[in-house]
């Protein structure tokens, strides 16, 4: 079953021309700093630091910070110092682009048909802009804004990998959370939208006319037909547990966190949306010591012994013994942060015959490496689907 649609905009909702729209943006752009510096100044900034967002894999910078950490530094500016001149930029001349572009038909009726079927649709658009961008474009694609339909719009502010990085899909279905085989991914472009989503093991269609064998595709009128009879037959479940999307998991899934908790006030951490279950910060505690004490353990023992026996564990009775409720959670928060980036580390730099290990388990039997990082990745997502339902029962907004 479908739960969750991932929708590209551009070329997809939005016939965008990107090889025209992107010099009309930057050069609109580099003219609005023109008074400072010279238009080839801020272009080879802009460049730059749009690659460093495209390249960043740290699951605890956003695009932003990665792109505020290189542009303003060339530019020898302070971000605080053309926050104005930024935000008048967006207000008052990027509007003038919507002469570029024109919508899709079937935008609209396909988010609908998605939404009448009960999934969640997410605008799956390349984060490499600051949210106002996105909205306006959403908006010059025929959808209402001021209410829009969207679980989530992905931009530079919250996201923290962009396309073509696998990372980028999972932590889109980490913030979701919803698991792999349970969405799929409308987009046009095979690089930067298809690859990454079938590396996860989502249905895909490729929106557009020059189509490869065998892959679904055509119209948002034919992707809407797709989408309900045939999406859920063409997922791919094996590839989850794959290490190109292991490791994108567990990158992902941080981010998701960091970005579920970013803006959580101390009151709601400790706050339950019923007396026997948890709140967030017994959540987070529940995942630090998964990491340190299961995956992490895990991990270093099948890389330093030979099949090694691996026992069953229950961290789900540690949250009264250790009285998670009482715990500080951001200090919880950082210490999840500091084992999981640990354990991307060891898997980051794992060859072929290392992913392979063996392993005995106590429940799975004869196993290995892969599959017993892809269960870590599974119960990741089974908490970050419970903290986003805590949170929509306990904090505002």
């Amino acid at each position: 079953m479908i739960r969750a649609l991932l929708l590209d905009l551009d070329d997809t909702l939005l016939q965008t021309n990107l090889e025209r729209f992107l010099p009309a943006y930057m050069t609109r752009l580099a003219g609005s700093l023109a008074d400072r510096w010279p238009p080839e100044v801020v272009l080879s900034a802009l460049n730059e630091a749009t690659g460093r967002m495209i390249r960043n894999l740290d699951p605890t910078r956003t695009l932003k910070e990665a792109f505020d950490a290189h542009f303003y530094p060339a530019l020898g500016a302070d971000e605080s110092d053309l926050r104005q001149t930024v935000a008048a930029f967006y207000r008052d001349s990027y509007p003038q682009l919507a002469e570029l572009v024109a919508p899709v038909p079937g935008g609209p009726e396909l988010v609908q048909a998605a939404l009448a079927a009960d999934m969640e649709v997410v605008v799956a658009t390349n984060p490499l802009f600051p949210q106002t961008a996105i909205d306006q474009r959403l908006a010059w694609a025929g959808f209402d804004m001021t209410n829009p339909p969207f679980a989530l719009v992905t931009a530079y502010e919250h996201m923290h990998f962009a396309k073509p990085q696998p990372a980028y899909v999972a932590e889109i279905l980490g913030r979701l959370g919803v698991p792999p085989q349970a969405a799929a991914f409308i987009g046009d472009h095979p690089t930067n939208d298809l690859a990454p989503s079938r590396a996860l093991g989502l249905a895909t269609f490729q929106v557009g006319e020059d189509l490869p064998d065998g892959q679904p595709g055509g119209t948002l009128v034919e992707a809407a037909a797709w989408l309900t009879d045939q999406a859920a037959e063409q997922v791919d479940s094996a590839a989850a547990r794959q290490p190109v999307a292991v490791l994108a998991r567990m990158r992902g899934h941080l981010a998701a966190l960091l970005s579920l908790t970013a803006e959580l006030d101390q009151p709601f951490w400790r706050q339950r949306p019923a007396p026997r279950e948890w709140a967030p910060v017994e959540i987070v505690c529940h995942l630090r010591d998964t990491e340190l004490e299961v995956n992490l353990t895990r991990l270093r023992r099948m890389l330093a012994e030979t099949a090694p026996f691996v026992s069953a564990a229950d961290p789900d009775q540690w949250a009264e013994a250790r009285d998670y409720l009482a715990q500080d959670p951001a200090q919880a928060l950082a210490a999840f942060t500091d084992a999981r980036q640990r354990t991307i580390a060891l898997l980051a730099n794992l060859d072929d015959d290392q992913w392979r290990a063996p392993a005995r388990h106590a429940l799975l039997g004869p196993t290995t490496l892969t599959e017993i990082m892809g269960v870590a990745t599974d119960h990741d997502l089974l908490h970050l689907d419970q903290l986003r339902r805590t949170l929509s029962q306990t904090a505002p907004g």
